[in-house]
């Protein structure tokens, strides 16, 4: 093994990393295990691919950083038609991203199908179809 440094990390489980010193002698190296550090994971995904569409959606709009987002379009629409609300029509949007539907078609036939979809993202009615 051909290592020109001089502080080596070795990954022995996603919890603890071993800390080895290589030094050179002759050509042949020759390692020292020195300490073992616990090592916390930050983020997991096999926590995250674990969970339902719907667990996800909910983390999605947990963790999406769109308030001023929001805020802006919801001025921008200012007393226009309001259908359906801006933040429903986002979040909709959203699912269609975690769901995986292809099209705005599927993700409205999802959307009249499924009413505690329809719940979180914020409608009382499924959108009926796309504006010409």
């Amino acid at each position: 093994m051909e290592h020109n440094n001089i502080v080596g990390i070795k990954r022995e489980t996603p919890f603890f990393v071993k800390v080895f010193f290589w030094i050179e002698k002759t050509k042949d190296k020759e390692e020292f295990p020195i300490a073992i550090l616990p090592q916390q994971r930050l983020f997991g995904w096999d926590e995250i691919e674990n969970l339902g569409d719907l667990d996800r959606l909910r983390l999605v709009l947990k963790c999406m950083p769109d308030e001023i987002l929001m805020r802006r379009l919801e001025r921008e629409r200012g007393f226009g038609c309001d259908d359906y609300p801006v933040r429903a029509m986002w979040n909709g949007i959203l699912a269609g991203i975690v769901f995986q539907h292809s099209t705005a078609e599927s993700l409205l036939r999802e959307l009249n199908r499924n009413g505690q979809l329809r719940f979180l993202c914020g409608f009382d009615k499924a959108p009926t179809g796309l504006a010409p």
